[in-house]
């Protein structure tokens, strides 16, 4: 949809009035708007709330207030997930859709210790694995 700006009263509109109302032309309809909102409008910044078209899916649509341009798209909300108790691997997930982005392993490492001369560890609590690595100092 295009949107064409108009001036209603040429002689009233001056530099000093730089925030005076406009008219702008959608369809076959006017509608009188702030001049910073048809500014916004024509260099394709429109305002307006988000909205999910249904609980279960991440198509948002967002209809301008100004002059009513309908804008969509996909926003997900993901977080990481483990998979199941005691394994450390994790999905990205998103709440809105459970749509699964991505794949990790997380561990849960506790405290260093040592094993041997020279040799220090950590256990993962959630999964049991053990790292062991050469202690330095």
């Amino acid at each position: 949809m295009t949107a064409l700006l108009t001036k209603e009263h040429p002689t009233e509109l001056n530099p000093t009035s730089s925030l005076q109302d406009l008219d702008i032309i959608v369809g076959n309809g006017k509608k009188r708007i702030p001049l910073y909102a048809a500014v916004l409008c024509r260099i394709g910044i429109h305002q307006g709330k988000w909205v999910y078209l249904t609980i279960s899916n991440c198509h948002q649509l967002k209809v301008c207030r100004y002059c009513r341009v309908t804008l969509g798209r996909i926003k997900h909300q993901r977080e990481w997930q483990y998979v199941r108790k005691g394994a450390c691997e994790q999905e990205r997930v998103c709440r809105q859709c459970s749509e699964i982005n991505g794949r990790r392993i997380k561990h849960d490492w506790g405290p260093v210790y040592s094993v041997s001369w020279g040799r220090d560890a950590h256990k993962c609590a959630r999964c049991g694995e053990v790292q062991t690595w050469a202690a330095t100092g």
